[in-house]
């Protein structure tokens, strides 16, 4: 599984110092695929009218998410729908039509 999810999971009220350091590890993936699409807007990959933190928010959760159906399913299904979707949600809301 993948340990942001299991560690936020776990120290949700417990471990103060585990809990900033999921969030930190959260922050920074969040970051990174901000980052990726603000890059992809300013070389005009990207519509300049979509919301990088909200595709960076939409791509962890639908991931975080996937991968527990998965888990508790036993099954890759969740994981493929999700990756089905996010690949139509950026081909068809963020990248620039060409």
């Amino acid at each position: 599984g993948c340990p942001v999810l299991n560690t936020a999971v776990d120290t949700d009220d417990g471990n103060p110092v585990l809990r900033a350091r999921v969030a930190k590890a959260l922050r920074s993936w969040l970051g990174h695929l901000q980052a990726f699409v603000e890059q992809a807007q300013e070389q005009r990959n990207a519509r300049p009218d979509v919301d990088p933190k909200g595709v960076a928010t939409i791509i962890v959760a639908s991931l975080e998410g996937a991968l527990m159906m998965s888990r508790i399913q036993r099954s890759d299904e969740p994981l493929r729908r999700v990756q089905s979707h996010l690949n139509e949600y950026l081909d068809r809301e963020v990248a620039v039509s060409r």
